[in-house]
């Protein structure tokens, strides 16, 4: 057995000229040489063509997934754009009070409690105008005392503006944003000042 194998090794190893196609060949390669039909199929023969299927097929798979991949941020854009179309429309029909419909959707952000919405009024056009609380007068009671007494807060003009930093380190930082009377000249700055 061994001897066989040593001589199969071997035969890799020596070149020649095929008769029938003039290729050139491993003496190991060649096929029955006294007939020109081809070998009898094998097991073999027939799972390398099956192989050859699933990779024709994968290669498919891939080109369909390129194509719709290529389309897929496409369709999302379009899509998006569709939405934004309607959401201006969507939101001002479900806005029952009339007062409301100057306000631009995408102005409203929802909160949801203690009010239900806070409409910062020129946020889209990169201006605020005004910053406007909104919420349906609730039923719970508990509910409707908080809101009248932010309500009150701002009635008072007892509000203000904090900004927090957070360092890399864990540090944080509160800084309070207000008017500050200019050094020179009269009139005011709005400048932030760091809290302890």
């Amino acid at each position: 057995m061994n001897s066989l194998l040593k001589t199969f090794q071997q035969f890799k190893s020596v070149l020649c000229i095929c008769p029938h196609c003039s290729k050139l060949l491993r003496l190991s390669d060649i096929q029955n040489l006294r007939t020109t039909k081809p070998a009898p199929r094998t097991w073999l023969d027939d799972y390398d063509v099956s192989i050859k299927k699933i990779e024709r097929r994968d290669e498919l798979v891939g080109e369909k997934e390129n194509r719709l991949n290529a389309q897929e941020s496409v369709l999302r854009a379009k899509s998006a754009a569709r939405g934004q179309k309607k959401v201006k429309t969507i939101v001002q029909k479900s806005l029952q009070n009339a007062s409301l419909k100057k306000y631009n959707p995408y102005d409203i952000k929802p909160i949801l409690h203690p009010v239900d919405f806070v409409i910062y009024n020129g946020n889209n056009d990169k201006q605020i105008k005004e910053i406007v609380f909104l919420s349906k007068k609730s039923e719970v009671s508990d509910l409707r005392q908080l809101q009248e007494s932010i309500h009150e807060c701002v009635k008072n003009k007892n509000y203000d503006f904090r900004e927090t930093k957070v360092s890399n380190s864990g540090g944080i930082e509160y800084i309070k944003w207000g008017k500050q009377p200019k050094k020179r000249g009269g009139g005011f700055t709005i400048k932030g000042t760091p809290m302890n």
